[in-house]
């Protein structure tokens, strides 16, 4: 394991990232399991128990530079994520595309590069969701979660003035988690090719209109010009 270097405010950073891992909340559980009960409701949906058939997954590491000014926040990474240790690391995701437009960076750079890029624009990147079972890729086969400590996050860094939501099914598990939305929050339209309903360039319209005036510094003119999904 590599040593980590104490960051104050209680976060973490491992020598050479310029991501800080930031600890979670861990609510106890009735049954002695560390994970805590799964009768939640409400927002829309109920999380079902587990039979414990899934391997336990564990979230990436949040993104967090030193002065972040907003909080993006998906629901729990995709298998491929999982698996390249990378937000949004799937191809079809529009994540990088919109916020490369957005920010000036180029989207098919090198994953540490796109990080150093939102670093420097002052955007965190985190999920609802830090830990749980999965049998698929799906938000709604997800079961036994444990929440992100996202109230300690935006209590260690007063900076973080907006809280996007990506996605309205991060939106349900972070009502049925953690609790109402901060009233600096807004739901964007998900990333996620699952959602095709809008073209990449509405996406990002709705994503530029979120990071207005939220201390994020956008590009000039970053649009992007396609019609595809």
């Amino acid at each position: 394991m590599l040593p980590r270097e104490d960051i104050p405010g209680g976060l973490h950073r491992r020598p050479g990232t310029p991501a800080l891992a930031v600890p979670s909340q861990r609510p106890r559980a009735s049954d002695g399991s560390g994970l805590p009960d799964c009768g939640l409701t409400g927002g829309g949906g109920r999380i079902r128990a587990s039979g414990r058939s899934s391997p336990l997954l564990i979230a990436n590491p949040a993104i967090v530079g030193p002065d972040p000014r907003i909080l993006v926040l998906g629901s729990f990474p995709g298998p491929l994520s999982l698996e390249m240790r990378q937000y949004y690391a799937h191809p079809r995701n529009a994540f990088w595309a919109i916020l490369g437009a957005l920010c000036g960076f180029d989207a098919a750079s090198p994953y540490p590069d796109r990080v150093a890029a939102l670093l420097r624009a002052g955007v965190a990147v985190w999920d609802v969701v830090e830990r749980c079972r999965r049998d698929g890729s799906e938000d709604s086969a997800i079961t036994e979660p444990r929440p992100a400590d996202v109230p300690g996050l935006l209590a260690t860094h007063p900076g973080l003035g907006r809280v996007v939501i990506n996605g309205k099914s991060a939106a349900r598990l972070y009502r049925l988690l953690i609790g109402p939305l901060p009233g600096c929050a807004v739901v964007v339209p998900s990333t996620s090719p699952a959602h095709a309903r809008m073209t990449l360039a509405e996406k990002t319209e709705a994503w530029r209109e979120a990071l207005r005036g939220s201390g994020v510094t956008l590009a000039e003119g970053g649009r992007i010009a396609t019609s595809g999904k």
